[in-house]
């Protein structure tokens, strides 16, 4: 997958991003210019809502979620002990999304009609800290962006950025903008806040960790047909974090990792997801998870690429919940990097298989049945079954001399109420039997 369809819009009436001057270069946020209809800025406390599903490359977390536990304790939000990368800095661990933008900004008051433009751009610049001067060269990537002007009556105004690819020209801001033509009358919420969100996928950059620093601001700009417009304050890079409301924005991007191929948008349960990536991924670490929409985990694992000097590697996790529980529906799929950057959230769709195996072992492999939906099965044996929420019943007959001892389920088996088990994908059935 190239750099450029790394999370297609998921607005299609939306036009294509287009460069605009960049705003003021001095510190802090300058006044909004008014001309024509009055525009009231005030900055107001932000409200973040999650939309639940937009785009087959981008998947929605609650803010609020961990991002990069360690593998003992998946909820903790922390990195793990001894996987941060080289240049990471040991703070950004409690921001669980170092790289990824969440920026509020005063929301515009008033109305737009029908023919009035709404125009929002961002843009970054290279910090003075930086190790590289300048930075001229360097490629910049950014996820799907989404901003949101708050309307009167609920809902938003969104403007939507595709995934971008930047080229640092040198120690300047360099901006994209976003023109949307208003179809239907608005009126905004004034005294509310907007926002300016990559929900949680981190920036990416083709240097190293610790090698570049960016800083990023966002403004936005009403034009009306008469050639009268209302200009929004821009943002003021800064290091605030505060979850669920503002992350920073003066940060240090992760590596660039391209995802180059991944599994169908579609698929079975208990199939294994599988992500082709290519970039800084040799000698890494990556932090995968698989998760319902509302952010309830279901697996976790780190993998890492041990490989030296390949350029490749291939990220899975298997697509089934903790103890083999899970019902269809949408699922995100996460890999973070080392440090803790979201790099990919995948949405997938998850269906029942049309058939399952389930295989049976019994110890002694010569002593004992299981009796499965009314059939018998002896150790090696298999049935071919249809998953689902439906369960099936299952009773032991041990051998002359033997009792059962005790039973387990592997893979997507889990039991059910007494004398019944429930199958969403193939696993198998372990049944033990003892003397007496």
């Amino acid at each position: 997958m190239s750099p450029e369809l790394r999370a297609p819009d998921p607005s299609p009436s939306a036009s294509e991003p287009i460069p605009r001057p960049a705003g003021p270069t001095s510190g802090g946020a300058v006044a909004p210019c008014r001309s024509g209809r009055n525009v009231a800025v005030i900055v107001g406390v932000v409200v973040v809502v999650v939309v639940a599903a937009f785009a087959t490359l981008v998947g929605v977390p609650s803010f609020g979620a961990a991002a990069t536990p360690p593998a003992a304790a998946p909820s903790s939000g922390l990195a793990a002990a001894g996987t941060i990368g080289p240049g990471c800095n040991p703070e950004s661990a409690k921001y669980a999304t170092p790289t990824a933008l969440l920026i509020p900004n005063s929301n515009p008051s008033g109305s737009v009609a029908p023919g009035d433009h709404v125009n929002v751009t961002f843009e970054f610049k290279v910090d003075a800290e930086t190790i590289k001067p300048n930075a001229v060269g360097i490629n910049v990537y950014t996820p799907t962006v989404f901003t949101s002007l708050p309307e009167v009556g609920g809902g938003s105004y969104p403007a939507t950025f595709n995934n971008h690819t930047f080229t640092i020209p040198g120690p300047v801001w360099v901006p994209l903008s976003f023109d949307k033509l208003v179809t239907s009358n608005v009126t905004f919420l004034g005294g509310a806040s907007a926002t300016l969100s990559t929900q949680k996928v981190g920036i990416m950059a083709d240097t190293p960790y610790g090698t570049l620093k960016l800083e990023f601001r966002w403004s936005w700009n009403i034009t009306y047909p008469n050639g009268t417009f209302d200009q929004g304050p821009w943002t003021v890079p800064s290091l605030t974090f505060s979850q669920g409301v503002v992350l920073p924005s003066i940060f240090k991007p992760a590596p660039y990792v391209d995802l180059t191929n991944e599994s169908p948008a579609n698929d079975y349960i208990g199939s294994v997801y599988t992500m082709d990536l290519s970039g800084d991924v040799s000698d890494r670490n990556f932090y995968i998870e698989f998760e319902t929409q509302a952010g309830a985990l279901k697996a976790a694992e780190w993998q890492n690429d041990t490989a030296s000097t390949n350029a490749t590697f291939v990220a899975t996790i298997p697509l089934l919940g903790f103890g083999g529980s899970l019902t269809p529906g949408l699922y995100l799929v996460h890999i973070h990097d080392s440090c803790g950057a979201m790099l990919y959230s995948k949405r997938v769709t998850l269906t029942y298989a049309p058939y399952a195996i389930v295989n049976f072992v019994t110890t002694p492999s010569g002593c004992g049945t299981v009796t499965f939906d009314g059939t018998p099965y002896t150790n090696g044996e298999f049935a071919n079954v249809t998953p689902g929420s439906t369960p099936y019943s299952y009773a032991f007959h041990a051998c002359t001399g033997y009792t059962i001892s005790n039973w387990s389920f592997e893979g997507a088996l889990r039991q059910g109420m007494t004398g019944e088990v429930v199958v969403s994908a193939g696993g198998t059935f372990i049944a033990n039997f003892k003397p007496g």
